[in-house]
């Protein structure tokens, strides 16, 4: 079938095997994309990514990959700030909105491949490139390959002078945090007409956690009958980074840069560090604000999706699915209103809520807090909007908008996840 979706509405009509192919054939053909990147050995903290610039921030992630660049352009003092950064929204609410944490760069992965020992690693990756560029597998040869490739990955030598590096900058940035997550943050994520968003993995770590003897790791699966979960075996920081690098290559991100025609020989990870999110007190709610209302060049606002619990917005489990609010307004100084078109039902055995997820009072200061960033988005990056920046936020014919992440803990505190470039409609 051909599925065609319009603003409005959308036109579902039969096709045939050869259009599919045709089709295919001619995508598949275009010229590879290369995508560039720049050497960079400092691990950063978000604290020292935000010293200079906001501009200078967004712009680190072509050393760091944008997730880890972008949570230093929220921790930015005329962004989202430190508790210390007088005037910041973190100052006005006594609490950090944007974790502590460091940004590995590009070039730690880059460094772990062409380690010495890794022949064979390097041997499966060049391989795998070779017949993945070359447009000849089949998804069964993928899954195999990928396999192999991704245990190669696992069995690896990591460089013993980097992983001491990792441990001294967790010690300083992170003293005394027991549980943390490595994030993936490659150079195949946020670009242009690819934002790369689910295709790599995050792992959780216990920094005191030892390793094997030969520091080998595993990734084990398990399901609960609903979501399938990922946890890494020993469950340490190095099997962490290195299970990380290894999601760089899941099947499903390596078909999806293919359709895109992303040259894989030129793709990267890098990784953004951050605590637990519930060290301090458990998960009350997911959130993901987009800083425009979808489906419609009618109505001005944001859209806001809101979901129970520790239930992922962007990926929820099966049979679930979030609240869809509506935050309307003009400008940034007349009220907004909410209006939910969708309530949410928070697992696969519920009903559908009659009330709302979050307090009127929350959902105003998400929206306030999401304006922030928007404004300053608009000021750190010239190419973000076309207009003065004092109209973003209420401009809805804008082409671009943002992507917030979101979790709301227990203790009422609101913790900033991630930001990134939203380009849908």
């Amino acid at each position: 079938m051909h599925l065609i979706v319009a603003r409005e509405d959308f036109v579902l009509e039969e096709t045939t095997e050869d259009v599919i192919a045709d089709k295919l054939a001619d995508r598949m053909s275009q010229p590879l994309i290369s995508l560039s990147w720049e050497p960079e050995s400092e691990l950063r903290s978000y604290d020292e990514l935000a010293r200079t610039s906001s501009t200078a921030a967004l712009a680190a992630s072509n050393r760091y990959g944008s997730k880890a660049a972008n949570l230093g352009f929220l921790t930015h003092r005329r962004v989202l700030g430190r508790i210390g950064d007088i005037g910041s929204p973190s100052a006005s609410k006594s609490y950090d909105l944007v974790p502590q944490g460091f940004a590995v760069p590009l070039q730690y992965y880059i460094d772990f491949l062409n380690h010495p020992p890794n022949a064979e690693l390097r041997a499966e990756l060049a391989d795998l490139i070779n017949v993945e560029n070359g447009g000849t597998l089949s998804p069964r040869e993928r899954g195999e390959k990928v396999a192999q490739l991704q245990a190669a990955f696992l069995a690896a030598e990591f460089p013993e002078d980097a992983l001491q590096r990792l441990r001294v900058k967790l010690d300083e940035v992170l003293p005394g945090v027991e549980k943390i997550k490595v994030r993936s943050s490659a150079n195949a994520e946020d670009v242009p007409n690819f934002d790369g968003a689910g295709l790599h993995d995050s792992f959780a770590a216990d920094t005191d956690k030892d390793d094997l003897p030969d520091r080998g790791c595993r990734v084990t699966e398990s399901s609960d009958g609903v979501e399938v979960k990922r946890r890494v075996k020993p469950k340490s920081v190095l099997c962490a980074v290195k299970s990380v690098y290894a999601s760089l290559w899941n099947k499903r991100a390596i078909e999806e840069r293919s359709f895109a025609r992303i040259d894989h020989s030129s793709v990267a990870m890098g990784l953004a560090v951050v605590p637990a999110y519930d060290i301090e007190s458990e998960v009350a709610a997911n959130a993901v604000v987009v800083t425009r209302v979808l489906n419609t060049n009618d109505v001005y606002g944001y859209s806001l999706s809101v979901q129970v619990g520790n239930n992922l917005v962007t990926n929820p489990d099966p049979g679930t699915y979030s609240e869809v609010t509506i935050a309307g307004f003009i400008s940034e100084t007349e009220p907004v209103s909410l209006t939910i078109t969708r309530f949410a039902k928070p697992t696969k055995d519920s009903l559908e809520r009659t009330e709302p997820v979050l307090a009127r009072e929350q959902m105003l200061d998400l929206v306030d807090l999401a304006r922030r960033v928007e404004n300053a988005y608009c000021a750190a990056k010239p190419d973000y909007y076309s207009g003065p920046c004092e109209f973003v936020t209420v401009d809805n014919q804008k082409q671009k908008s943002l992507d917030l992440e979101v979790k709301l803990l227990e203790n009422r505190q609101w913790v900033v996840k991630q930001v990134r470039e939203f380009s849908g409609s």
